[in-house]
């Protein structure tokens, strides 16, 4: 049996951490980190029942339940900076064994109710609330994109959907909604037509929506052109010569979505589901 619990739980840690690890998304590491602290909670309550009939040691059911998830966690000692990401998702395995050894040992099942009910719901809320922010706060550098930094327009130049040369004055005494984007990026294409559905909500005459390219060595214009369809939008695209306001700005990852006022000052710096709670209550 105890190989089997071992067994189990090594299976179960590492289908979780490493499905979909390939893809970042605010959505799959929230998934991730409930899934992981709900499963947990619930083999850890199997695991106890079954060892408990069976006679057999729970410490050392604890144990092998515990071992693979303390191995995984090993990792981030090694990368830590670069696994901060899913670091909370990994932790809560702890978290989900802890709980239902708390629960295994409880008797009374008015405090065995209170206890899983206040679990399940923190889990949720950590999940699907804070751990967002946390991820937000890793690639953007705060919790909601919600900020006022003094920001000075350099100078661009480039070209603009209609193969036409541009400059960084068309940008003067405007608010700008700028999507920065390259041609590498996967989640940039995707999240495309919600950033055509917020243009069309908010664009006017002071508002400009741009989505602003990054431009990668093996880009060549058509590729570059061709990777958004702007026509019949609100969006212009810029393809710009260097990456000067990639720098200036910090942005070190795409999509991101930055807003800029008509006194040059940075409002928003995030992403896209921020900037849409962002525009709607601005």
């Amino acid at each position: 049996m105890y190989i089997l619990i071992f067994i189990a739980s090594l299976l179960l840690t590492f289908l979780v951490s490493f499905s979909a690890s390939g893809y970042f998304s605010f959505f799959i590491f929230s998934f991730k980190f409930v899934f992981s602290g709900v499963l947990f909670f619930f083999f850890t309550l199997f695991v106890l029942k079954l060892a408990s009939k069976r006679n057999k040691s729970i410490p050392l059911s604890i144990l092998l339940i515990s071992i693979p998830p303390v191995l995984i966690l090993g990792i981030h000692v090694f990368d830590f900076q670069r696994t901060l990401i899913s670091f909370p998702s990994n932790l809560v395995f702890i978290l989900g064994i802890s709980f239902g050894l708390l629960f295994h040992q409880i008797q009374s099942k008015i405090k065995k109710l209170t206890l899983s009910t206040i679990y399940l719901i923190a889990i949720f809320i950590m999940g699907l609330v804070y751990y967002p922010k946390w991820l937000h706060y890793l690639s953007f550098g705060n919790f909601s994109g919600n900020i006022t930094k003094e920001y000075k327009m350099i100078e661009f130049t480039g070209i603009n959907e209609k193969q036409e040369k541009v400059d960084n004055s068309i940008l003067n005494g405007k608010v700008v909604v700028f999507d920065f984007w390259d041609t590498a990026c996967g989640y940039c294409k995707a999240e495309f037509p919600e950033f055509k559905k917020l243009s069309k909500k908010h664009s006017s005459n002071d508002t400009l929506f741009i989505a602003y390219n990054y431009p990668l060595e093996r880009d060549d214009l058509d590729r570059a052109l061709n990777f958004f369809d702007v026509d019949n939008t609100e969006i212009s695209l810029i393809i710009p010569n260097d990456r000067n306001l990639f720098d200036t700005l910090g942005i070190n990852g795409t999509p991101t979505y930055v807003v800029v006022n008509s006194l040059s000052e940075i409002e928003y710096y995030g992403n896209i589901k921020n900037l849409e709670k962002f525009l709607i209550s601005d």
